[in-house]
């Protein structure tokens, strides 16, 4: 079946799925040329612009809170992150970008503009159509995927 005779829904699933793995391919290319992981690198974005409960992480990693000790301490050894206590929850540990990993969040958010920018594509009409499919999931839909994300 040709995108001609797709269903439209159909189409915009399959274009949705070609975009993702268009993006994630850049993603993880621009996360090796900095020397991390794309788990890495989607951590240290996590933890750019709040300090994260490592529970929090797990849950936006979509992976094991047992993974995100391992991934914290590989992050923390190069002196990316540090973990730190919650004020109100002594229980609670959070972590948080040190100066160095903030420069490198800075450095992959420039790398991925550079490769986003070298596919040519017309910003204002892309940008428009993926705001459009994101607030097309609403607050539900997302809840329900990061629920259905959240390992049990």
């Amino acid at each position: 079946m040709t995108n001609e005779t797709q269903p439209p829904q159909t189409a915009l699933a399959m274009s949705l799925v070609g975009l993702y793995l268009a993006i994630q391919r850049i993603y993880a290319l621009t996360s090796r040329d900095l020397g991390l992981t794309p788990q890495q690198a989607q951590l240290l974005c996590e933890a750019d612009s709040v300090s994260p409960a490592l529970g929090e992480l797990a849950t936006e990693l979509g992976c094991d809170k047992a993974n995100i000790t391992g991934l914290v301490d590989r992050i923390a050894k190069r002196g990316l992150l540090e973990r730190i206590g919650d004020k109100e929850d002594r229980r609670v540990i959070r972590v948080q970008l040190t100066d160095e990993g903030r420069r490198l969040v800075r450095r992959l958010e420039q790398q991925l503009e550079t490769r986003l920018g070298d596919l040519d594509l017309p910003v204002e009409t892309t940008t428009d159509m993926i705001t459009a499919v994101t607030n097309g999931l609403t607050g539900s839909h997302q809840a329900d995927l990061r629920a259905e994300s959240t390992p049990r």
